[in-house]
């Protein structure tokens, strides 16, 4: 027997944002002096950084995200939808972060 679960879109939001904000929330923002529309988000910016420090970054100039794709894959689990997985990630982004990024990119 399925079980299905109804659950409103303010809702959805609700625990999306719950969700991203427990996994990537409280991120410290840097700015690269070699790359000034560079933007990078660390867990722990006390020392030098690595790449693999960056949790993710956004390029002003593009307006491009490089995340990690288990923030969209994590969300669609709750949409069902990859695009709209992005857009709700994205708009989270925004709130969270100011940043507004037109495109999202899978970090490797």
């Amino acid at each position: 027997m399925e079980m299905k679960f109804i659950i409103t879109e303010s809702k959805q939001e609700e625990l999306i944002d719950k969700y991203l904000s427990k996994e990537y929330g409280g991120l410290k923002r840097g700015e690269s002096k070699n790359h000034p529309d560079l933007v990078y988000f660390v867990r722990d910016a006390d020392h030098n950084l690595t790449g693999n420090d960056i949790v993710f970054h956004y390029t002003k100039d593009n307006q491009g995200a490089v995340i990690p794709w288990e923030m969209v894959r994590d969300v669609e689990i709750f949409t069902g939808d990859e695009w709209d997985a992005k857009q709700l990630v994205k708009k989270w982004l925004k709130k969270t972060y100011g940043i507004d990024p037109v495109k999202l990119f899978r970090k490797f």
